[in-house]
């Protein structure tokens, strides 16, 4: 390939939609409200150290949805949620298991 049809291609596909666009901007109010309401638990059980299985699994499908999902920072949820990154981090990795049961509803969330 020339560099013509190179530099050419490289510009067509720079100016093609993204299949799935830029990730979503959800607040994290947002995001936190359509969780908890979606498994039945109440927002302020997320915030803090309860550690009921319920609000758990809740924290572990948010942080799921706001890090690998939406591609925002564990440390900005942690912060709101008054968790520490880490845990948050821990979180994320553990929330892949309720959102692949999920994932027909996340995109939803997200909007």
């Amino acid at each position: 390939m020339d560099t013509e049809a190179f530099v050419t291609a490289v510009l067509r596909a720079a100016r093609a939609p993204a299949a799935s666009g830029p990730p979503a901007r959800v607040p994290i109010e947002t995001l936190t409200t359509r969780v908890a309401n979606r498994l039945g638990v109440a927002v302020p059980a997320l915030f803090g150290g309860t550690q009921t299985r319920p609000a758990v699994t809740a924290r572990q499908l948010l942080a799921y949805v706001w890090v690998e999902g939406l591609g925002r920072r564990a440390s900005d949820l942690a912060r709101a949620l008054g968790q520490t990154r880490g845990s948050l981090s821990t979180a994320a990795r553990r929330g892949a298991a309720q959102a692949a049961r999920l994932q027909a509803e996340i995109p939803r969330w997200c909007r």
